[in-house]
């Protein structure tokens, strides 16, 4: 039947639009919750015959929600984030403003995929008296849009799909694929962000028996009090909900003895840890970025807190520059930091410029990733502490920056941080300390042929950077 046949098409590319929706979260991409904002505010007005207007047009930065529908009484909150924290801070800011008498049912619309499982409790808590919200019926995502089409009206769910391939295939609700597609040969392969990591094969738990701080306990009690026992504790360890999680093998000599009890010592799978729920999944990233720290502090790259990046410093305190050789399509050396000196006194530093990068750790499938993302990072002072015109530093750099120099950055520090693990994996210094291990980039073929030079940026005439990064 032809509306089978819609219904089809439309089911697939609501997967289609979830899937790259996640795809770009995990890639870093913060703003594809406000993109994704005009995609649904159609897509729920042909489904649902709704009359839904864009909250942030008609005041900016409106609280709570991003739709409404003033005659339904319908406000909706699209966003990226699944956890029942966010959907409490909505709740709170919707009632903070009053808006439960303005409209009778909030919508908390997850873009990705919601949890399968809220605590209605929690949200009472919240709510009170003053609103009623249903976590089974008011959070949905693209699997209850699907659902809700199979009962719809059929033109309804044709006037959706007509919107869904407006904004995922660029074709007008009267044209056909074929219109606009380019063709399906000679194949393009496309080149991710992403790069798959591998991690040792156990973890272990273990209950946290001393602290510095009788009142709380957290890495920093965790590390204050085997500093007072006369141990340096490495950064790679968790702690949630009083437990010690690691790679180090708890049943052997490691550095946290003296602050657990060693007969709660439980190994693991990771998988086992990090698929119970949420919350153990974003320790399990946590310790991951901590986990990687811990391992570039000995390749001279530290962490900065601050700004979310990892950023290559010096070898010694007397070196001006630094650079690394490194194999793509030829040998090369790559500068990755400089210091910058004074003009009027050469002795005296000014600034140092750092090729810095940030790091998501993402599942998808079942494989854990890296997306990497090259950036830049400004410091001051022997210690590197982040300088205050960094922000505009960062900006005018970027203002600079090209295409192919963020592919070259990437390709490099991808480069780097697989054959670095490799070589220290291999070393004797490194038997029995836990390494992440970095594979190849990712590269998706079977991609339409584009024309590079049409959809391009227009250049500017400022000045170009040149292969390296300075």
């Amino acid at each position: 039947m032809l509306f089978e046949r819609v219904l089809t098409e439309f089911r697939e590319l609501l997967a289609q639009l979830a899937r790259e929706v996640e795809l770009s979260v995990s890639s870093g991409h913060t703003n594809v919750a406000h993109i994704s904002e005009a995609v649904f505010l159609g897509l729920l007005n042909a489904l649902y015959g709704w009359q839904l207007k864009d909250m942030n047009a008609v005041q900016r930065n409106f609280p709570a929600i991003d739709l409404a529908d003033e005659d339904s009484g319908i406000a909706i909150q699209v966003t990226a984030t699944t956890s029942i924290a966010k959907i409490k801070s909505t709740i709170k800011t919707f009632i903070g403003h009053e808006l439960q008498k303005r409209y009778s049912r909030l919508i908390i619309l997850v873009i990705t995929k919601r949890q399968e499982n809220y605590q209605q409790t929690a949200i009472d808590a919240v709510t009170g008296s003053r609103m009623d919200f249903d976590v089974t019926k008011d959070i949905i995502d693209y699997r209850t849009l699907a659902a809700d089409a199979s009962t719809a009206r059929p033109h309804r769910v044709q006037l959706a799909l007509s919107h869904l391939k407006t904004y995922l295939r660029g074709i007008e609700p009267d044209l056909a694929d074929e219109d606009f597609d380019p063709p399906a040969s000679p194949e393009e392969s496309l080149t991710t962000n992403l790069i798959p990591i591998r991690f040792p094969d156990t973890i272990f738990v273990a209950d946290i028996t001393a602290k510095a701080d009788k009142n709380r306990v957290d890495r920093k009690s965790v590390r204050e009090w085997l500093s007072s026992q006369g141990t340096t504790a490495p950064s790679d360890y968790e702690v949630r909900a009083s437990q010690l999680l690691t790679f180090w093998d708890l049943t052997r000599s490691s550095p946290f003895d003296r602050a657990i009890d060693a007969g709660t010592i439980t190994p693991l799978y990771p998988a086992e840890y990090y698929e119970a729920d949420i919350d153990q999944r974003n320790t399990f990233r946590s310790l991951l970025r901590l986990l990687l720290q811990q391992n570039l502090f000995h390749r001279d790259v530290r962490w900065n807190h601050e700004s979310h990046v990892f950023f290559f410093c010096p070898r010694s305190r007397q070196q001006r520059e630094r650079a690394e050789r490194w194999r793509g399509q030829r040998s090369a050396e790559r500068t990755v930091f400089e210091r910058k000196m004074n003009r009027d006194d050469p002795t005296k530093v000014l600034s140092n410029i750092h090729l810095a990068f940030s790091i998501r750790f993402v599942l998808i499938s079942q494989q854990w990733y890296a997306a990497l993302t090259p950036d830049w990072f400004f410091s001051i002072g022997d210690d590197f502490a982040r300088s205050h015109f960094s922000d505009e530093q960062l900006s005018r750099r970027k203002r600079l920056e090209r295409e192919h120099g963020v592919r070259n950055a990437f390709r490099f520090i991808a480069w780097w941080l697989s054959r670095g693990t490799i070589g220290d994996l291999l070393s004797p210094s490194g038997q029995g300390v836990p390494r992440l291990e970095f594979g190849e980039e990712v590269t998706v073929s079977g991609g339409r042929p584009l024309d590079e030079e049409t959809w391009k940026p227009l250049r500017s005439d400022g000045p170009e950077l040149g292969p390296s990064l300075f």
